[in-house]
C-alpha cells in the first residue's frame, strides 16, 4: 500500500521546498493514521462521504473520515511549517498502484 502527496497552488517554491514539505505532510499524515495502510483507509472514508452515497456510511467509516480530517488538519500545518500559510495551498494525496 503506497500513496504520493503533491503540494499545489503554492507558487514559487524551489523543488527542494516543495519535495521538503510534502515530505514533512506526509511524515505527519502516516504518524496521525498509523502509517500509508491507516492513510488509505481513511482516505477512501473521506472520499465515500464526500461522494453520492454519503448517507450509506457505516459508523466505521464515519470515524475514519472524520480521523482523516483531524490528520490532514495537522499535516497541513506540518507540511507548512516555515513556509508562509497560503489558503489556496492544498496537499493532494493520491493511493499508489
Amino acid at each position: 500500500m503506497s500513496y504520493t502527496v503533491t503540494l499545489l497552488d503554492y507558487p514559487d517554491l524551489t523543488s527542494r521546498e516543495r519535495h521538503h514539505a510534502e515530505s514533512r505532510f506526509r511524515q505527519a499524515l502516516d504518524c496521525g493514521l498509523g502509517g500509508a495502510g491507516g492513510v488509505l483507509v481513511a482516505w477512501r472514508a473521506w472520499q465515500k462521504v464526500e461522494g453520492p452515497t454519503a448517507a450509506n456510511i457505516s459508523d466505521d467509516e464515519y470515524l475514519a473520515a472524520r480521523r482523516w480530517l483531524l490528520a490532514t488538519d495537522r499535516a497541513r500545518a506540518a507540511g507548512l511549517a516555515g513556509l508562509d500559510d497560503l489558503p489556496c495551498a492544498v496537499f493532494f494525496v493520491e493511493p499508489g498502484a
